[in-house]
C-alpha cells in the first residue's frame, strides 16, 4: 500500500498541469458546498442555544391573519392574564438606546426593556445574580439593570463586585443586579436590559403596536393548539374593543422558523447553486481522469504484461485518485473556511436574529459534523470517478495497445463519447446557474435606478438620545433639539439641518389610526397611514420637495394649534381631487378629547418617500412636528452640506457636546452610506450566486477545452493526413471548433430548457424583472457561447498549426 502511495505521488509530480486543474477543480466544488452547508447548518439546522426551543414561539398580531405586527402593550398583559396555553409570556420593546456615562465621553449603547419573565421565557440563567422581580415592573420601583457578559468585560474588567453596583443609563442611576452567559446577544446588540415599568403616557393606548411577544408553551401543547386558544382571546377582546381591535387576529411563530426568516430561502437557493458546482467540478474531474487513464493505457498493458495482476492495476489507478481527491478535500476545507469568514464580513445578519427576534445569535463556522463530510465526500468523489477509469485501464490488452498508436480503439470512442456527455452537462448546469446569477443582477440594477424621493448626495446623520432623566418633560426636549439645529445650521458649509425619529431606509416604522374630521371613517386600508416625528427644516435637509404649504416652524408648539403635513400618496388616496390644506385629521398619538382625537389641521404636502427599502414603493404617510408629539424617543439629525459630509463630523461633534457635554452620539453616517446598505442583501445575493456561476462557466469552460485538447492530441495523425491530402489549416480550425461548438451548444439547449423551469423558483427574490426575462436569457447565452468558443479555439488552433510531416511521422 505505501509503494502505491509513492508511487501515486510521483506520477502526479510528473504531471503537474494534470495535478493543480484537479485538485483545484475539487477544492473549488467542495470549498464552496461545505462553506455553504455550514451557514445553513449554523442558522436552519443546528439546535438552539436555549433550553428546549422547540416550545418557544413568537406571538404576533396579525391583521386579518396575514402577515404579522409587533403587539400593543394592552393586549399583552390581557394575553398574560387570560391565556393558559404557556408557561410563560413576556414582552420587550423594540430596542431602544441609553447614554453610559463613560469616562469624559459618554457612550450611546443599545438596550431593551423586558417584562420579568423574559430570561424565564427563554431559559437563560445569569452568570451572576438573578433576573427581574415582577415588583420591579410597578410604576417608581427602584431603577435595575441586567448587563451583558461582553459588556461586563469591556467595560467593567469583569468586576466580581458588580452586583449591586449603580451605574448611569440616560443620567439615570440604574443597580446591576444580573450579568447573562456568554453567548447572549439579541438582535440590536442590546447590551443592558431594564425592566419595562408600568408608566408612560402610550401604556393604554390600544394602537400602539410597539411590543414583541415571546412565549413558552407548556409541555404537551401544540403550536396550533395555543394559537386557536389565543385567535378565541383575541375574538373576545374585538368584541369588547370593536373600535380598536376589529379584525386584529393572533399569529405563533416557531422561535426556529422566525430566526431563519427570509435567510432560509435565499440559503437553500445558495445550497442548490453550489451544488451545480459540484456537479460541474466532478463531471470535469471524471473527465480529467478518463482522458489520463486513455493516456496510459499502453503503461498499463507494459505493467500486466511484466505479472501485475488485474486487482492490482485497479489498486495502483484507485490510489492515485483517492490521493487527488484528499487533497482536494483539504484545500477545499481550507477554501470553506475562507469563504465562511468572507459570509460572515459581507452579511454579519447570519449570525445575528431577525431585528424583531429574541434569542441567543447563532455561531456560523466550520465544525467537526462538516469536516467529517468534508472529507468522507472526497474519498468518495476519488473512488467514484478513479474506479470506471481504473477498471477499463486494468482490461487493456498488451496487443491491442501497442498497435492501437493513434487510431482509437472502440473502447476510446465510448470514453470521448462519455466525455461529450459530460461536457453538455456542464454547459447545461453553467447556463442554469448564469440565468438565475443574470436575474438577480438585473434585479440589484433595477432596484439602483429607483428615485428614492430624497435627495442623498452631501447629507450627514447621526442619532441623539437625551436622557430622560435630564430632559424629563417634553418641552426640555423640543427646545434642545431645536437650539441643536439652530447651531448645526450656523456651522460653515451647512445648507440645513432637522432630525426625524425614523430615518429613511433604516427599518423603523410606526402606524397610528386616523380619521377625516366632519367625514365617513376611511376605509380599510386607509385609515393607519405611516407616522413620522420630524423638526422644522426637515424636509429642506433630506431635499424633499414641499409641494404645498408650509413647512413646520419652531411656533408650532403645544400651545398652538396642532397641525400634520401629509405626503403626496396619502393626499391623493384619500383627498383625490380635493386641495388637502385645511382639512383636519384626527390621529390617534395620545392627543384625546372626550374619547376622540383631537382635530390636526393639513398645513403642507410633501413628495412621497420610499421609506423602508427603494424596492417598496411610497406608502401613504403623516408628519407630525415633534414639538407637539407625546412621544419621548430620541431623533436622527440630518444636516445638508456644501461640503463633504465626513469633513463636518468633528465640528458636528463639537457642536453637540458644546450644547451638552454629556450627550451621547449614536453612528454617525452619510444617506449614501445608508440608501447603499439597504440593498445590501440584494447584492450579496447577486454576488455570491453571479460567483458561483462564473466559476460553474470557469470549469464548463476548462471541461471543454480539456476534451477538444484531448481529442486534438488523440487526432494528430488524422488531422496531419487530412492536412497532406490538401486540407487547409481554415479547414482543419472549423473541423475542430465545429465539434467543441456542437456540445456547448447542445448542452445550453438543454440549460435553457432547464433554466425556464428553475429561475421560476428565484421570483421573491426579483424586483422588476420576469424570471423569464429574454434580455437576461440572451444575454447569458451569448456570454456562454463566447467563453465556450474561446475554449474551443485554442485547441483548434493548435490543431491548425499541425505539421503534416511531423504528424505522420509521429507514430
Amino acid at each position: 500500500m505505501f509503494n502505491d502511495l509513492r508511487y501515486a505521488l510521483r506520477q502526479l509530480l510528473k504531471n503537474p498541469g494534470f495535478t493543480v486543474v484537479a485538485v483545484l477543480t475539487l477544492a473549488l466544488g467542495i470549498g464552496a458546498n461545505t462553506a455553504i452547508f455550514s451557514v445553513v447548518n449554523g442558522v436552519l439546522l443546528r439546535p438552539l442555544p436555549i433550553p428546549e426551543p422547540d416550545r418557544v414561539v413568537h406571538v404576533w398580531e396579525s391583521w386579518r391573519g396575514e402577515g404579522t405586527a409587533p403587539v400593543a402593550w394592552p393586549k399583552f398583559i390581557e394575553w398574560k392574564q387570560q391565556s393558559q396555553s404557556f408557561e410563560a409570556i413576556a414582552a420587550c420593546n423594540w430596542g431602544q438606546s441609553f447614554v453610559l456615562a463613560s469616562g469624559d465621553k459618554p457612550e450611546l449603547i443599545a438596550g431593551r426593556a423586558v417584562s420579568c419573565d423574559f430570561f424565564s421565557v427563554l431559559k437563560v440563567q445569569p452568570l451572576k445574580g438573578r433576573s427581574f422581580l415582577p415588583e420591579e415592573e410597578k410604576a417608581g420601583a427602584p431603577a435595575v439593570a441586567m448587563i451583558t457578559h461582553r459588556l461586563w468585560q469591556s467595560r467593567f474588567n469583569s468586576d466580581p463586585e458588580i452586583l449591586g453596583r449603580t451605574i448611569q443609563l440616560s443620567s439615570k442611576g440604574h443597580t446591576i443586579v444580573g450579568v447573562l452567559p456568554p453567548g447572549f446577544e439579541m438582535a440590536n446588540k442590546a447590551q443592558v436590559f431594564v425592566p419595562k415599568t408600568e408608566e408612560g403616557e402610550l401604556l393604554t393606548e390600544r394602537e400602539d403596536h410597539s411590543y414583541q411577544v415571546v412565549a413558552r408553551l407548556k409541555p404537551g401543547k401544540t403550536v396550533e393548539q395555543a394559537e386557536a386558544e389565543m385567535n378565541t382571546i383575541a375574538a373576545r377582546l374585538e368584541n369588547q374593543f370593536p373600535k380598536t381591535d376589529k379584525n386584529w387576529k393572533v399569529k405563533l411563530v416557531p422561535l426556529r422558523e422566525q430566526l431563519a426568516g427570509d435567510l432560509r430561502f435565499t440559503l437553500l437557493i445558495l445550497l442548490g447553486a453550489v451544488a451545480f458546482v459540484l456537479l460541474i467540478a466532478c463531471a470535469n474531474l471524471a473527465n480529467l481522469l478518463l482522458a489520463r487513464a486513455s493516456t496510459r493505457r499502453r503503461e498499463m498493458a507494459i505493467r500486466a504484461a511484466l505479472g501485475a495482476g488485474r486487482w492490482r492495476v485497479i489498486r495502483q489507478l484507485m490510489t492515485e485518485s483517492v490521493v487527488l481527491a484528499m487533497l482536494g478535500g483539504a484545500l477545499g476545507t481550507l477554501l470553506a473556511h475562507l469563504l465562511v469568514e468572507l459570509l460572515r464580513i459581507a452579511r454579519p445578519d447570519l449570525e445575528a436574529v431577525h431585528p424583531w427576534n429574541v434569542s441567543m445569535a447563532t455561531s456560523i463556522g466550520i465544525d467537526y459534523g462538516v469536516l467529517g463530510s468534508t472529507a468522507l465526500l472526497a474519498v468518495l468523489a476519488g473512488i467514484l470517478f478513479g474506479i470506471a477509469p481504473a477498471v477499463s485501464a486494468s482490461r487493456t490488452q498488451l496487443s491491442e495497445a501497442l498497435k492501437e498508436g493513434e487510431r482509437g480503439s472502440s473502447q476510446g470512442v465510448r470514453h470521448n463519447r462519455l466525455r461529450s456527455l459530460l461536457v453538455m452537462g456542464e454547459m447545461a448546469l453553467a447556463l442554469m446557474l448564469l440565468a438565475g446569477a443574470g436575474l438577480m443582477v438585473r434585479t440589484v440594477w433595477r432596484i439602483t435606478q429607483i428615485m428614492p424621493g430624497f435627495d442623498t448626495v452631501n447629507v450627514l446623520t447621526f442619532g441623539l438620545e437625551p436622557p430622560q432623566a435630564k430632559y424629563a418633560d417634553r418641552n426640555q426636549r423640543t427646545r434642545f433639539f431645536n437650539e441643536l439645529c439652530q447651531r448645526l445650521r450656523n456651522i460653515p458649509g451647512v445648507e440645513a439641518a432637522g432630525g426625524i425619529l425614523y430615518l429613511p431606509m433604516i427599518g423603523g416604522n410606526s402606524s397610528l389610526s386616523t380619521k377625516v374630521h366632519g367625514r365617513p371613517p376611511l376605509p380599510e386600508g386607509q385609515n393607519s397611514p405611516n407616522y413620522r416625528l420630524v423638526t422644522p427644516e426637515y424636509f429642506r435637509a433630506m431635499g424633499i420637495p414641499l409641494l404645498q404649504g408650509r413647512d413646520f416652524t419652531e411656533g408650532d408648539t403645544t400651545n398652538s394649534t396642532l397641525v400634520v403635513i401629509v405626503n403626496e400618496a396619502f393626499a391623493k388616496q384619500v383627498f383625490a381631487n380635493e386641495n388637502p390644506l385645511g382639512q383636519r385629521l384626527g390621529i390617534g398619538d395620545g392627543w384625546w378629547r372626550d374619547g376622540d382625537h383631537l382635530p390636526r389641521e393639513i398645513i403642507g404636502v410633501v413628495k412621497s418617500v420610499r421609506q423602508m427599502d427603494l424596492a417598496q414603493p411610497p406608502m401613504p404617510e403623516i408628519y407630525v412636528p415633534h414639538s407637539q408629539s407625546l412621544w419621548d424617543y430620541g431623533l436622527n439629525l440630518v444636516v445638508r452640506t456644501r461640503v463633504m459630509p465626513a469633513s463636518l463630523i468633528p465640528t458636528v461633534r463639537s457642536v453637540v457636546w458644546g450644547l451638552d457635554k454629556d450627550q451621547a452620539i449614536g453612528e454617525v453616517s452619510t444617506m449614501e452610506q445608508i440608501v447603499t446598505q439597504s440593498v445590501a442583501s440584494q447584492r450579496f445575493n447577486a454576488g455570491l450566486f453571479g460567483g458561483f456561476a462564473a466559476l460553474a462557466m470557469i470549469l464548463a469552460a476548462i471541461g471543454i477545452y480539456g476534451v477538444l485538447a484531448y481529442s486534438v492530441n488523440q487526432r494528430t495523425r488524422e488531422i496531419g493526413l487530412r492536412m497532406a491530402l490538401g486540407a487547409e489549416r481554415s479547414d482543419v480550425l472549423r473541423l475542430i471548433l465545429r465539434q467543441g461548438m456542437t456540445l456547448a451548444v447542445a448542452g445550453m439547449a438543454l440549460g435553457l430548457a432547464g433554466a425556464l423551469a428553475l429561475t421560476r423558483v428565484l421570483r421573491s427574490l426579483l424586483f422588476g424583472v420576469s424570471a423569464t426575462d429574454p434580455f437576461t436569457f440572451v444575454g447569458i447565452t451569448l456570454l456562454l457561447t463566447a467563453v465556450a468558443f474561446l475554449a474551443c479555439y485554442w485547441p483548434a488552433r493548435r490543431a491548425a498549426r499541425v505539421d503534416p510531416m511531423e504528424a505522420l511521422r509521429y507514430e
